[in-house]
């Protein structure tokens, strides 16, 4: 049993290293197809390791390289994960919920789009769903850190969908 356990501890370390190394050659090179490959080796180690103690820390590193390759959606969702799964005194909560909310403002409907949903009536209108997941990926950042460099922006922006 011994022996099986470090067997599995050994290849966790190597896939992890091996993912690391693919992910720093991806930021480096911004070569499409070398990001493509550390995207799938984020895929292989989340498939195998998800048990894994540095398993939340990847899933950063994973939702990171996605945003570097313009994935905005898959990133937000591995950032939600990533807030979700860990409190504000973890090491990449903060940064999970900021990049995750960069993520999320990529897929925001423009003020054209609302006002052509929206026309001449003066009814209220649900939410676009990228405006809920904004929405929602704010109000964390808010409740967390309420005195945020960022909540001003925050505020004026969820004012703005408010009273669209």
């Amino acid at each position: 049993m011994k022996l099986t356990t470090e067997t599995l501890k050994l290849q966790e370390t190597t896939l992890r290293n091996h993912v690391l190394q693919l992910h720093q050659t991806a930021q480096n090179s911004k070569s499409p197809q070398v990001q493509q490959q550390a995207a799938y080796a984020y895929v292989l180690y989340s498939k195998f390791f998800f048990d894994s103690p540095h398993a939340l820390e990847m899933a950063f590193f994973q939702a990171e390289l996605l945003f570097d390759m313009n994935q905005f959606e898959n990133a937000s969702k591995l950032y939600s994960y990533v807030i979700e799964k860990s409190t504000p005194k973890t090491t990449y909560y903060e940064k999970a919920v900021i990049n995750n909310l960069l993520a999320l403002e990529s897929q925001l409907p423009s003020s054209e789009d609302i006002d052509k949903k929206r026309g001449k009536s003066l009814q209220p209108i649900p939410f676009d769903p990228a405006v809920d997941r904004f929405e929602k990926g704010a109000l964390i950042y808010l409740k967390a850190y309420p005195k945020g460099d960022k909540v001003a922006n925050l505020e004026r922006r969820l004012g703005y969908f408010y009273y669209s």
